[in-house]
């Protein structure tokens, strides 16, 4: 189940990826459909899968959204998902670049800091969630965002 979701949510992606649908919704009625559908599905797929068989697909959806309507609505679905119970390895570190990407830097800073505390996090994910904190000015030690 997980599985089909995912290639049918990665399947969107890549139609917004490719222009096939535009962030304003798009000219191409079969791909806005097919848009529409993979997310329906995904949507009916959280009514029914467990939070640990939706963390890939949660991923996909959210990029989708990022896509479509932007990183503010894309991180409200991943943190709702992180609130549910979802984990996947790369989550803890959309939910910060999500943040970041919408303007929300105490919700980036601390999505980073908890990659960085994650002990299963990648050396990727680690530098990635260094990078992000740089760009936020902050130095990894302070609470405040208001502390750079």
């Amino acid at each position: 189940r997980e599985r089909r979701l995912s290639i049918r949510l990665r399947l969107a992606r890549l139609l917004v990826r490719r222009g096939y649908i535009s962030s304003r919704g798009g000219d191409d009625a079969t791909a806005t459909e097919q848009l529409t559908a993979a997310m329906d599905w995904y949507r009916q797929a959280r009514e029914v899968a467990l939070p640990e068989e939706r963390g890939e697909a949660a991923i996909e959806a959210a990029e989708i959204t990022r896509a479509m309507v932007g990183p503010g609505p894309a991180y409200d679905l991943l943190a709702g998902e992180y609130d549910l119970g979802v984990r996947e390895p790369r989550l803890l570190g959309m939910l910060g670049a999500f943040a970041e990407m919408a303007e929300r830097p105490a919700d980036a800073i601390r999505w980073y800091r908890a990659v960085l505390a994650d002990e299963g996090t990648t050396d990727v994910g680690r530098a990635n969630a260094r990078s992000g904190l740089q760009r936020l000015g902050v130095n990894g030690t302070s609470e405040d965002p208001e502390e750079r």
